[in-house]
Protein backbone atom coordinates (compact mmCIF):
# COMPACT_ATOMS: atom_id res chain seq x y z
CA UNK A 1 0.00 0.00 0.00
CA UNK A 2 2.69 2.52 0.93
CA UNK A 3 4.40 2.19 -2.55
CA UNK A 4 1.22 2.16 -4.14
CA UNK A 5 0.17 5.47 -2.20
CA UNK A 6 3.93 7.02 -3.07
CA UNK A 7 3.81 5.60 -6.83
CA UNK A 8 0.72 7.91 -7.15
CA UNK A 9 1.99 10.83 -5.63
CA UNK A 10 4.95 10.91 -7.86
CA UNK A 11 2.32 11.07 -10.14
CA UNK A 12 0.59 14.20 -8.88
CA UNK A 13 4.44 15.80 -8.21
CA UNK A 14 4.93 15.16 -12.33
CA UNK A 15 1.65 18.14 -12.41
CA UNK A 16 3.12 20.39 -9.95
CA UNK A 17 3.80 23.68 -11.90
CA UNK A 18 7.67 25.42 -11.73
CA UNK A 19 9.55 28.18 -11.18
CA UNK A 20 9.48 29.84 -14.32
CA UNK A 21 5.72 28.81 -14.94
CA UNK A 22 3.02 31.46 -14.28
CA UNK A 23 1.40 30.11 -11.14
CA UNK A 24 4.43 28.13 -9.70
CA UNK A 25 3.53 25.77 -6.65
CA UNK A 26 0.29 25.10 -8.45
CA UNK A 27 -0.93 21.39 -8.89
CA UNK A 28 -2.73 21.56 -12.34
CA UNK A 29 -5.94 19.79 -11.88
CA UNK A 30 -6.01 18.68 -15.94
CA UNK A 31 -3.71 19.10 -18.79
CA UNK A 32 -3.41 23.07 -19.40
CA UNK A 33 -6.50 23.52 -16.85
CA UNK A 34 -6.06 24.33 -13.40
CA UNK A 35 -9.56 24.56 -10.81
CA UNK A 36 -9.78 25.11 -7.53
CA UNK A 37 -12.51 22.75 -6.53
CA UNK A 38 -11.15 19.46 -4.37
CA UNK A 39 -7.43 20.90 -5.56
CA UNK A 40 -6.38 18.93 -2.37
CA UNK A 41 -2.96 17.95 -2.91
CA UNK A 42 -1.38 20.11 -0.35
CA UNK A 43 -3.79 17.93 2.33
CA UNK A 44 -2.79 15.02 1.38
CA UNK A 45 1.00 15.37 0.85
CA UNK A 46 0.91 17.02 4.45
CA UNK A 47 -0.81 14.44 6.04
CA UNK A 48 0.94 11.65 3.88
CA UNK A 49 4.56 12.77 4.23
CA UNK A 50 3.57 13.24 8.14
CA UNK A 51 2.55 9.18 8.30
CA UNK A 52 5.30 7.97 5.98
CA UNK A 53 8.31 10.61 7.03
CA UNK A 54 8.55 11.59 3.60
CA UNK A 55 9.72 15.12 3.90
CA UNK A 56 9.51 15.37 -0.14
CA UNK A 57 5.62 15.41 -0.02
CA UNK A 58 5.55 17.85 2.57
CA UNK A 59 7.85 20.17 0.92
CA UNK A 60 5.94 19.83 -2.41
CA UNK A 61 3.17 20.65 -0.14
CA UNK A 62 4.88 23.67 1.18
CA UNK A 63 5.98 24.81 -2.08
CA UNK A 64 2.21 25.20 -3.19
CA UNK A 65 1.06 26.77 -0.06
CA UNK A 66 4.25 29.63 0.11
CA UNK A 67 4.53 30.18 -3.85
CA UNK A 68 0.93 29.51 -4.96
CA UNK A 69 -1.45 29.61 -2.06
CA UNK A 70 -0.35 32.74 -0.35
CA UNK A 71 -0.28 34.30 -3.39
CA UNK A 72 -3.89 33.63 -4.32
CA UNK A 73 -5.58 34.14 -1.23
CA UNK A 74 -3.65 37.47 -0.74
CA UNK A 75 -5.95 38.40 -4.13
CA UNK A 76 -8.89 37.34 -2.89
CA UNK A 77 -9.02 33.87 -4.58
CA UNK A 78 -9.42 32.90 -7.82
CA UNK A 79 -11.47 29.86 -9.39
CA UNK A 80 -9.51 28.59 -12.02
CA UNK A 81 -7.05 29.37 -15.05
CA UNK A 82 -6.09 27.69 -18.71
CA UNK A 83 -3.16 27.41 -19.95
CA UNK A 84 -3.58 27.28 -23.60
CA UNK A 85 -1.58 29.39 -25.56
CA UNK A 86 -2.37 32.26 -23.64
CA UNK A 87 -3.20 32.00 -19.55
CA UNK A 88 -6.44 32.61 -18.97
CA UNK A 89 -8.03 33.63 -15.63
CA UNK A 90 -11.41 33.33 -13.97
CA UNK A 91 -11.67 34.60 -10.73
CA UNK A 92 -15.53 33.88 -10.38
CA UNK A 93 -17.69 31.91 -9.68
CA UNK A 94 -16.11 31.53 -6.11
CA UNK A 95 -17.68 28.54 -3.69
CA UNK A 96 -16.83 26.41 -0.57
CA UNK A 97 -15.26 23.93 -2.62
CA UNK A 98 -12.95 26.06 -3.56
CA UNK A 99 -12.21 27.47 -0.28
CA UNK A 100 -12.03 23.91 1.76
CA UNK A 101 -8.92 22.42 0.38
CA UNK A 102 -7.10 25.55 1.54
CA UNK A 103 -8.05 26.44 4.46
CA UNK A 104 -7.70 22.51 5.51
CA UNK A 105 -4.51 22.06 3.39
CA UNK A 106 -2.68 24.82 5.38
CA UNK A 107 -3.85 23.49 8.31
CA UNK A 108 -2.51 20.25 7.46
CA UNK A 109 0.19 21.53 6.26
CA UNK A 110 1.37 23.06 9.92
CA UNK A 111 0.42 19.90 11.74
CA UNK A 112 3.20 18.20 9.34
CA UNK A 113 5.66 21.84 9.82
CA UNK A 114 4.98 23.03 13.11
CA UNK A 115 4.85 26.13 11.62
CA UNK A 116 2.46 28.44 12.83
CA UNK A 117 2.57 30.80 9.57
CA UNK A 118 0.10 28.30 7.99
CA UNK A 119 -2.54 28.06 10.28
CA UNK A 120 -2.74 31.93 9.95
CA UNK A 121 -2.90 31.76 6.46
CA UNK A 122 -5.71 28.94 7.08
CA UNK A 123 -7.24 31.20 8.61
CA UNK A 124 -7.17 34.39 6.37
CA UNK A 125 -8.41 31.71 4.15
CA UNK A 126 -11.55 30.52 6.45
CA UNK A 127 -12.12 34.12 6.56
CA UNK A 128 -13.73 34.26 3.43
CA UNK A 129 -16.89 32.38 4.62
CA UNK A 130 -17.42 35.39 7.10
CA UNK A 131 -17.16 38.00 4.84
CA UNK A 132 -13.53 38.78 3.94
CA UNK A 133 -14.33 37.73 0.54
CA UNK A 134 -14.57 39.86 -2.95
CA UNK A 135 -18.01 40.46 -2.56
CA UNK A 136 -18.03 41.85 0.90
CA UNK A 137 -20.64 38.86 1.90
CA UNK A 138 -20.92 36.57 4.95
CA UNK A 139 -21.35 33.55 2.72
CA UNK A 140 -21.75 31.01 6.24
CA UNK A 141 -25.51 31.66 8.70
CA UNK A 142 -23.67 31.11 12.05
CA UNK A 143 -27.69 30.54 13.18
CA UNK A 144 -28.57 28.07 10.85
CA UNK A 145 -25.27 26.41 10.01
CA UNK A 146 -26.08 26.91 6.46
CA UNK A 147 -23.57 28.19 3.45
CA UNK A 148 -24.74 30.00 0.21
CA UNK A 149 -23.51 28.82 -3.02
CA UNK A 150 -20.94 31.26 -4.09
CA UNK A 151 -20.28 34.52 -4.99
CA UNK A 152 -21.22 35.12 -8.35
CA UNK A 153 -19.08 38.69 -8.83
CA UNK A 154 -17.94 41.51 -6.83
CA UNK A 155 -21.14 42.51 -6.20
CA UNK A 156 -23.84 39.45 -5.89
CA UNK A 157 -24.03 36.17 -4.50
CA UNK A 158 -26.03 33.16 -5.29
CA UNK A 159 -28.28 33.01 -2.45
CA UNK A 160 -29.34 28.99 -2.90
CA UNK A 161 -27.90 26.72 -0.28
CA UNK A 162 -26.81 23.18 -1.46
CA UNK A 163 -25.78 20.68 0.84
CA UNK A 164 -22.29 20.18 -0.24
CA UNK A 165 -21.72 24.07 -0.01
CA UNK A 166 -22.98 23.72 4.11
CA UNK A 167 -20.76 20.45 4.24
CA UNK A 168 -17.93 22.42 2.82
CA UNK A 169 -18.21 25.40 4.94
CA UNK A 170 -18.74 23.35 8.57
CA UNK A 171 -15.86 21.01 7.61
CA UNK A 172 -13.28 24.34 6.97
CA UNK A 173 -14.95 26.04 10.24
CA UNK A 174 -14.77 22.64 12.53
CA UNK A 175 -11.03 22.65 11.42
CA UNK A 176 -10.00 25.96 12.39
CA UNK A 177 -12.34 26.28 15.69
CA UNK A 178 -9.66 23.59 16.69
CA UNK A 179 -6.81 25.06 15.94
CA UNK A 180 -5.48 28.43 18.08
CA UNK A 181 -3.21 29.78 15.18
CA UNK A 182 -5.99 29.68 12.42
CA UNK A 183 -9.11 30.68 14.50
CA UNK A 184 -7.18 33.71 16.11
CA UNK A 185 -6.07 35.09 12.32
CA UNK A 186 -9.94 34.42 11.06
CA UNK A 187 -10.80 36.90 13.95
CA UNK A 188 -8.15 38.64 13.11
CA UNK A 189 -9.17 39.77 9.41
CA UNK A 190 -12.85 40.01 10.31
CA UNK A 191 -12.91 41.65 13.42
CA UNK A 192 -14.25 40.59 16.54
CA UNK A 193 -17.47 43.07 16.56
CA UNK A 194 -17.95 42.21 12.83
CA UNK A 195 -18.12 38.41 14.40
CA UNK A 196 -20.19 39.33 17.18
CA UNK A 197 -23.06 41.04 14.87
CA UNK A 198 -22.77 37.77 12.65
CA UNK A 199 -23.90 35.60 15.53
CA UNK A 200 -26.53 38.25 16.61
CA UNK A 201 -27.87 38.37 12.82
CA UNK A 202 -31.24 36.62 12.33
CA UNK A 203 -32.25 34.87 9.05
Amino acid sequence: MEAFALKLADGVMAMQMGEGDVYPGAFISWRGVWHAYANAQTQAFSRLGKVLKKKSLIRSAEVEAQTFYSRMVKDGFIHAFWLDGEVRLEHFPQIAYDVRPVVVGLIELERATGREEYGEWAGLAAAWFLGHNPAGRVMFDVNTGRCYDGINDSTSINLNSGAESTIEAIASLLEVASHPSAYESMMHWIGQSTFDNIRTQRP
